[in-house]
Formats: structure tokens, C-alpha cells, sequence
């Protein structure tokens, strides 16, 4: 069994090198993951390269400067997974 099967991940920053390494490393682990990003490009090619390895995705462009879009991003998770297991807050100055 993997060690993150059936767990909800969402990575802030997820289109960053730090973020799209972390994510394709979580997707050969099994888990579920909600990326996001500002940078639309680097997010979708990120979450393409998880789903290859396996993983569910949802990729949402989102910025976590702004409280609405981090209480959407929390509701869209909970809405398509049910749950939030693990959070990881990669989100950097662009």
C-alpha cells in the first residue's frame, strides 16, 4: 500500500519546481491532490505530470493573498474529496 492512499493534499504553490516536484512525489504515494497556483501554465503542467503518476487532480488557479480564494479552494477540496488530510503551503513571491 502507498503511503498517502486515499489521503486529500492540497499544495499551494503547486506550479513552482519545489511544488510540481513535491506533488509528482505525493502522486506516486497515492494521494489525492488540489493543486494551486497564480501561474496558470506551470499549474496545469504540473497537475498533468501527477496525473500520470496516478494521482486524482484538481487545479485551481488561485492566489493565497486573497481570503475569498482560500476559502474557495478549502470548499472545492471538501466538495470533490470530502475531506482535507494534509496541507502544504508552497506559495512564494512570484
Amino acid at each position: 500500500m502507498k503511503r498517502l492512499s486515499g489521503k486529500t493534499l492540497i499544495m499551494t504553490g503547486g506550479g513552482g519546481s519545489i511544488g510540481s516536484a513535491a506533488a509528482l512525489r505525493c502522486a506516486q504515494e497515492g494521494a489525492n491532490l488540489v493543486l494551486s497556483d497564480i501561474r496558470e501554465d506551470e499549474l496545469n503542467a504540473a497537475a498533468e505530470a501527477a496525473r500520470e503518476a496516478g494521482a486524482e487532480v484538481l487545479a485551481l488557479v488561485s492566489d493565497t493573498r486573497n481570503e475569498d480564494d482560500c476559502a474557495e479552494l478549502a470548499a472545492k477540496t471538501v466538495e470533490k474529496f470530502g475531506r482535507i488530510d494534509m496541507m502544504f503551503s508552497n506559495a512564494g513571491e512570484v
